[in-house]
């Protein structure tokens, strides 16, 4: 099925695309086989388990060696869904590095945004390129596999302007050299029972009334819903008071029959 939709001009219509890109990723997160592709991936690549660089490696390095790159029909600004592409295996960089990277590596659980630069000296206000960034150990880690001489961790060297987008809202906004390095970050506050634990060990440890500052911006701290440019990180929790065995003992019960409970 083909959707056809008037492209606005200049920085309007660049924020209709990611609009279109957004809500494609969105259904990619939710795509069993997406999040099947992205598993096998990082498997077949012998990534041991908790390695966040090297899955994310992996993927980019899949990507960059599988997906062929082919400009848009002429005139037409083209986007598709993820399943097509990745049976495909072709598009240009706003189907490489604004879908299929930020799908894959969203569906396993890495936070990602988009990138645009315009890198054109006949035209140096209008995006002409887009990449995508992955959220790592505080901070954000560059992918660009559609462009030629492209690597991991690489940016393109070159341009006049550029701005961040973000693929869980509508954020967005100026990406100069001097910005920090937690700018637009906010992160999807989706918690199921794999993140139950190290949030009521925060409510136990009273860590959700601290605020930090990183790179010069208050932090928000995990317990709570993200908020936007600024962004929120994850704080290294004060060590906990000691307590006697039986104590311990007490509140591990408590804790057990109080899951028990709500199951």
């Amino acid at each position: 099925m083909l959707y056809a939709a008037p492209l606005l001009g200049g920085d309007d219509g660049t924020e209709q695309t990611i609009r279109m890109i957004r809500g494609l990723v969105d259904d990619a997160w939710k795509d069993p086989f997406v999040n099947r592709t992205a598993i096998e991936i990082v498997r077949n690549a012998g990534v041991p388990q908790y390695d966040s660089l090297g899955q994310v490696r992996a993927i980019y390095n899949w990507v960059h060696s599988n997906f062929y790159f082919v400009n848009d029909p002429v005139s037409k600004e083209a986007v598709r869904p993820t399943r097509d592409l990745l049976q495909l295996f072709a598009g240009d960089c706003d189907d490489i590095n604004a879908n299929v990277l930020p799908a894959l590596l969203g569906s396993i659980g890495y936070d990602v945004r988009l990138v645009t630069i315009a890198a054109d000296a006949g035209n140096p206000d209008a995006f002409t390129h887009v990449y995508c960034e992955v959220y790592l150990d505080g901070q954000w880690i560059p992918l660009d596999a559609a462009r030629p001489g492209a690597s991991f961790a690489a940016a393109p060297p070159r341009f006049f302007r550029r701005e961040w987008w973000s693929l869980t809202d509508s954020g967005h906004g100026d990406y100069s050299d001097d910005a920090a390095t937690m700018a637009g970050y906010g992160r999807a506050g989706v918690r199921g029972l794999g993140d139950f634990s190290t949030d009521l060990n925060t409510i136990l440890l009273d860590g959700s009334t601290v605020l930090r500052s990183v790179s010069g911006q208050t932090v928000q701290p995990v317990v709570g819903s993200a908020i936007g440019p600024g962004g929120m990180t994850y704080s290294t929790l004060p060590a906990p008071t000691t307590m006697s065995g039986s104590t311990e003992l007490l509140l591990v019960l408590g804790i057990a029959a109080l899951i028990w409970a709500v199951a």
